[in-house]
């Protein structure tokens, strides 16, 4: 090829496509003669394995084409024209939520046949366009690097992504906790709409997914639902051929190391994991209807021990399925139909129960500890896409999503019998603190649409969603904090609520010229929260706008300057709605002795319940939502190195939850802190500041790497939806700052605040057949607090600032997988795998008991110590080794 007349520019440019969580993605070049004029009247092939069929257009008169909704995959893009010499651009990647530019591609006259021109579009490149924070990672990246079996651990590979080691609080992004993230599988939103006595979270293996989009911030108004970060996992889809897998993998107890515990931990004596399952995929019609389909069955058996007790078995079983079939239905209109869920029994020895309860040191008997579990999760959509000659497309879809989860005691003493928190001995006793049967549904319809209008791309779209939670709770704990003062809270609530959430949306990404892509959207959104009577609580000005500047600088393609604004709002889950819009009896009854004994009469009994006629529309109320800006400068350094500098400030704006108010005819009172009847607290306050630095290595022969620097800051008195200083999921809690008793000293360094983060992450074949991927991680430590406890409201008080009694240490982490394949017969390939997890992990503390004291005197003055302050609550995991073995066909 000469250089110099055929030039090709291959750019990764990341346009976001259509739907508000996307399972495809588009194509975009401009085509130009030797003399740099557009050249208009040239056809343009698509093909692939991932497409039904072809795919042409032709360019506008501007030379600028657009081929859009493409299944991610690698493609050959074929450009042609009577007079000219045929180009082909080979092995072109289409990601999930992007739009794959071409760049300027120069086709030349011809006087004579001299045959195509073939150029390959796989090398790293600048995305011109995308201000969008995050990645696109596909089966061949994430395959090659030690990640864990669910899908969502691949997020941690991300710059503003870091592990919590709280129990059931996901990867935080952003500063945020992990419950402000949102989840999808194919576009389907599968994010709990409820987290106390939440419905079973599903697990997907990433054997079923072909790729992973992962959103941090800096996207444009087609996107919402969360202030974290956004999740979209696709499925395979089959193909004109037949192919699948065979998978297994094995861990115990023999391929892990030592295990010192916290007290919150559980020692896990002779465990066993394993799971085993398979996926097919292939044509019933070629080029018209495919089918894939995939099971998994997972086994999780161990000894874990109750503290003083010794151990009792951990049984876990989950069968997880997913099917789809894709039909072309004409040559410009696709149809495609999901299904995918799960089923478990889990007879459980959960560490739940003691890590929300500090200030304990001993068990009297272990039955709360141990719980039976039945739960079941079912997905299903259907998609539709019709495109509009070679200038538009229209998308449809609706889904459901349902789950459920029975809970209950795994004994009859801990089925009948309190759960019973004893400050005076330090002891925890009783039975189970409650029994639920949560079940929830969410039915979503979505239409949306795109125009090419010369350099502009104009999108809209239309979004409604119905969540629903229903539950029987029956809450029974009591407490002691002086010797002759005991608490006994009751509650049994059964209730259905919803969350209706309507919502529009329109963009336009204008291109100014061949370096400037200016995008501008707006998106509005409300929830109407609806209780046993009916709407309850209305948001109903959830204005979201966003702007998007990518400026390109120097030689074409090679640096690039980006920034964004905008504002973004959390949909809120349904734990309030089911808390104070459905009647909820709840009593404290004050004993002057034991009430275990039978015959033992309250003192005094405080009716505490919640009726929906007390809580009225709180109008002009804002839920959780944050302003966000980025700026960014990006460069490419020869043909395999990119390398990023960025800039990310969030401010949360606001925050909806309840506080408690003994001066207040309801106790339990709702709104906006610093306003109406939480005009006793502070306004809710977080701000996430941070300076990322990272490259990225794309080198010859399968190497890659992935490098990041972050330096941040959170700082304010909010942790989020979980509840960081108690160590518990709790929507609507403000962190735990509800009382006066509380503002003093509650702003400061926020318990996910980690000052210095390093990433290192990246695959290397060696020469005889085996490839080595690793994930390497150094983190500072996160800060800690004093607390004391104020009995009446059973809430922590901060002794000093918060976050200003130390740190815990500094960690760091190192992982390994080793992948070697082999051929097992024809047309069978196999690979064995060893993944080699914490690597001399040097079980350093990650979270410490804070709670300094445990109750207070009349005057208000900390007393009773807590025997169990500053011990370790959590250690990092230790080193284990995982096994595997894939067979492709």
């Amino acid at each position: 090829m000469n250089a110099g007349r055929v030039l090709v520019f291959i750019h990764l440019s990341i346009l976001p496509m259509l739907t508000a969580q996307e399972v495809s993605g588009n194509l975009q070049g401009r085509v130009v003669s030797p003399q740099s004029e557009p050249v208009a009247e040239v056809r343009i092939r698509v093909t692939g394995t991932s497409l039904q069929g072809t795919r042409t257009t032709q360019p506008d008169r501007q030379g600028f084409f657009q081929v859009l909704a493409l299944p991610p995959g690698s493609y050959r893009v074929r450009l042609e024209r009577i007079g000219f010499r045929s180009v082909v651009v080979d092995s072109v990647l289409v990601r999930i939520g992007s739009t794959t530019n071409l760049g300027v591609v120069t086709i030349e006259p011809e006087a004579v046949e001299l045959g195509e021109i073939t150029v390959s579009g796989r090398r790293l490149s600048l995305d011109p366009a995308s201000t969008t924070i995050g990645a696109n990672l596909d089966a061949t990246t994430y395959d090659a690097l030690p990640v864990a079996r669910d899908y969502r651990s691949v997020i941690a590979f991300l710059p503003h992504a870091n592990t919590s080691y709280y129990t059931g609080d996901p990867v935080n992004i952003g500063g945020a906790t992990g419950l402000e993230n949102a989840y999808f599988i194919d576009g389907i939103n599968v994010t709990d709409d409820h987290f106390q006595g939440a419905v079973s979270t599903f697990v997907l293996p990433y054997n079923f997914v072909r790729t992973v989009d992962v959103k941090e911030g800096g996207y444009d108004a087609r996107y919402g639902r969360a202030i974290g970060g956004l999740v979209n996992a696709v499925t395979y889809s089959g193909g004109n051929t037949f192919e699948g897998d065979v998978f297994a993998f094995f861990t115990d107890r023999r391929l892990t190391g030592p295990q010192p515990t916290g007290f919150n931990d559980v020692r896990s004596d002779h465990f066993t994991d394993y799971d085993v399952g398979a996926r097919v995929g292939g044509p019933i019609a070629r080029d018209r209807l495919w089918f894939s389909a995939a099971y998994n069955p997972q086994v999780e058996s161990a000894q874990q021990a109750v503290p003083g007790w010794g151990d009792f078995a951990d049984r876990l079983r989950r069968h997880v399925f997913a099917g789809k079939l894709t039909w072309q239905a004409a040559a410009s209109t696709n149809v495609e139909l999901l299904l995918f869920g799960d089923r478990s029994t889990h007879h459980e020895v959960s560490r739940a129960t003691f890590s929300q309860f500090s200030g304990l040191d001993s068990v009297a008997n272990p039955d709360p500890f141990l719980f039976f579990t039945r739960a079941g999760h079912t997905s299903a959509s259907l998609r539709a896409s019709r495109q509009l000659g070679t200038r538009g497309l229209f998308e449809a879809s609706i889904t459901r999503a349902t789950s459920s989860t029975r809970q209950g005691a795994e004994t009859a003493r801990g089925d009948s019998e309190p759960l019973y928190l004893d400050y005076i001995t330090s002891t925890l006793a009783g039975g189970l603190p409650g029994r639920n049967s949560p079940r929830d549904a969410r039915i979503s319809v979505a239409l949306c649409g795109t125009l090419q209008l010369g350099t502009h791309t104009v999108l809209a779209g239309a979004e409604y969603e119905d969540n629903r939670y229903s539950d029987t709770w029956q809450g029974n704990v009591i407490l002691r904090f002086d010797s002759t003062v005991w608490t006994k809270d009751s509650a049994l609530v059964p209730g259905t609520v919803h969350n209706r959430v309507p919502t529009l949306y329109a963009e336009d990404s204008w291109r100014i010229g061949s370096r400037v892509t200016l995008d501008a959207g707006l998106r509005w959104s409300g929830e109407f929260l609806i209780g046993s009577a009916s709407v309850a609580q209305t948001f109903p000005t959830e204005w979201q706008p966003r702007l998007g500047l990518a400026v390109q600088l120097g030689r074409f393609g090679t640096q690039r300057i980006f920034g964004s604004w905008g504002i973004f709002y959390q949909q809120q889950p349904l734990d309030i709605a089911a808390g104070f819009y459905i009647p909820y009896p709840e009593f404290l009854s004050i004993f002057s002795s034991d009430p275990r004994v039978p015959g033992t009469q309250p003192d005094t009994v405080l009716n505490i319940s919640t009726d929906p006629s007390q809580y009225r529309n709180i109008r002009g109320a804002k839920p959780e939502h944050h302003r966000e800006m980025t700026l960014g400068y990006e460069r490419l350094i020869g043909a395999n190195l990119r390398v990023t500098a960025r800039a990310m400030r969030r401010d949360l704006l606001s925050a909806f939850g309840f506080g408690l108010d003994t001066l207040n005819a309801l106790y339990w009172v709702l709104g906006v802190p610093g306003e109406g009847a939480l005009s006793y607290l502070p306004k809710m306050r977080r701000s996430y500041t941070a300076l990322e630095l990272s490259a990225e290595w794309a080198g010859r022969q399968g190497i890659q790497a992935r490098f990041s620097y972050v330096l941040s800051r959170a700082y304010g008195n909010y942790t989020g939806l979980y509840a960081s200083d108690y160590g518990i999921a709790a929507p609507g809690f403000f962190g735990g700052v509800q009382i006066r008793d509380n503002v003093k000293n509650s702003t400061g360094l926020l318990p996910n605040d980690r000052t210095h983060v390093l990433k290192l992450a990246g695959s290397y074949p060696l020469g005889f057949g085996l490839t080595t991927g690793a994930f390497l991680t150094w983190q500072s430590g996160t800060p800690l607090n004093d607390f004391g406890v104020n009995p009446y409201y059973v809430r922590a008080t901060f002794l000093v600032p918060r976050g200003s009694a130390g740190r815990t240490p500094s960690i760091w982490d190192a992982n390994f997988r080793f992948a070697y394949p082999f051929r097992l017969a024809r047309g069978v390939d196999a690979r064995a795998t060893v993944d080699w997890l914490h690597v001399g992990s040097p079980r350093r503390p990650v979270w410490l008991e804070q709670i300094q004291y445990v109750s207070e005197d009349p005057n208000g003055n900390p007393i009773n110590p807590n025997p169990t302050y500053g011990q370790v609550r959590s250690y990092q995991p230790p080193t284990q080794a995982r096994l595997g073995v894939e067979f492709t066909f």
